[in-house]
């Protein structure tokens, strides 16, 4: 199914027809192409792009459906294609666009970092790009990741940054008693780069901890229960976007303390409902307000002494933390929209 969308939004459906409608009554010029099921690339997406055309498995990924995706696309009259995520498909329909309207400009924006060369499936995909880039089939290379676009011109070819944002009502702290402290660890799986296991030990050292969580591999859940930290909601399963916001605002911290990031939007979220979230020291979030930088972002991703001192802190001083973010974010978001007008007014 393809789902265009509303800014922050991304989990409504409407079909093609609906979607190229739209786009040519808006009059859209830019339309980014994406995936409905990776939550933090198609939110992303969704709150820097007006017009998302999202795949799926139920919109079809076979090679049959390369062509009628990219009749869709074209049908739009849009002159310009980003391909958000960049996958082995994006760059095979970003070639068949190619095919049948040379003249439109067609970019990648990465949402990965530079440990993911070390993944052979990731490092086949980004030298397809690199070699389209080379070729001029694309325009420039984006990235989430700030620095990044450095990198690239540094291999001869444009690079931007798009700074990630939010879309969305700055909301105050939830109203929740101090205790016992609710802590939400919201994952899209459990993997090398998202490993959980320090987030999850840090919990047996905070006092009167309940723990929300969704997305974690069931040998994660195994440890939570060996460790014997309280669940208020805990599961294996990666819930739906609305259902992470909402139930965000049932807690008093968000623990989102990873190992590699690009730009993790899971912090930009659950601040934007008034939750304080911690993270690990590997994107550009909070570098510039000493503030925030020295409560939300752990130094030692691995200590789970250090990750929990800083949960107990910025749950103590979480009204400060929110009413700082709400006079920083304005300064923050006027960054991103420059990013945004730089990359495609280039």
């Amino acid at each position: 199914m393809l789902v265009p969308s509303a800014p922050a939004k991304p989990d409504g459906p409407a079909d093609a027809d609906d979607f190229v409608e739209r786009a040519r009554a808006s009059n859209a010029q830019v339309v980014a192409v994406t995936y409905d099921q990776f939550l933090g690339v198609s939110s992303s997406t969704a709150n820097l792009f007006e017009h998302c055309y999202y795949l799926s498995e139920r919109s079809g990924l076979g090679n049959e459906d390369l062509a009628r995706h990219a009749r869709s696309l074209l049908a739009t009259r849009a002159s310009h294609f980003v391909f958000s995520g960049g996958n082995e498909y994006q760059h095979s329909l970003m070639q068949t666009v190619k095919s049948i309207n040379p003249g439109v400009r067609c970019d990648l924006f990465l949402h990965a970092s530079y440990p993911q060369f070390a993944e052979p499936y990731s490092w086949k995909v980004f030298n397809l790009w690199l070699e389209s880039a080379r070729r001029g089939e694309v325009y420039s290379i984006a990235s989430a990741k700030l620095g990044f676009d450095r990198f690239v011109r540094s291999l001869g070819l444009r690079g931007h940054v798009l700074l990630n944002r939010i879309n969305a009502k700055l909301l105050p702290c939830p109203e929740l008693p101090d205790a016992p402290r609710h802590i939400g660890l919201w994952l899209s799986g459990t993997t090398y780069r998202k490993i959980p296991h320090a987030m999850i030990a840090a919990m047996s050292l905070i006092p009167d901890v309940r723990l929300h969580a969704a997305g974690l591999h069931q040998q994660a859940i195994e440890v939570i229960r060996t460790f014997g930290i309280p669940e208020e909601n805990v599961e294996s399963a990666q819930i739906p976007h609305a259902d992470v916001l909402r139930r965000m605002r049932t807690t008093h911290l968000t623990i989102y303390v990873t190992f590699i990031e690009c730009c993790p939007m899971i912090p930009l979220e659950s601040l934007h409902q008034g939750v304080p979230a911690l993270i690990g020291p590997n994107s550009h979030l909070f570098r510039d307000n000493p503030f925030l930088f020295e409560r939300l972002v752990v130094p030692f991703p691995d200590h789970a002494e250090v990750i929990a001192d800083y949960a107990e802190r910025a749950i103590r001083e979480r009204s400060a933390i929110v009413a700082e973010y709400q006079r920083y974010y304005p300064e923050y978001e006027q960054r991103s929209r420059q990013s945004f007008d730089a990359f495609v007014n280039s």
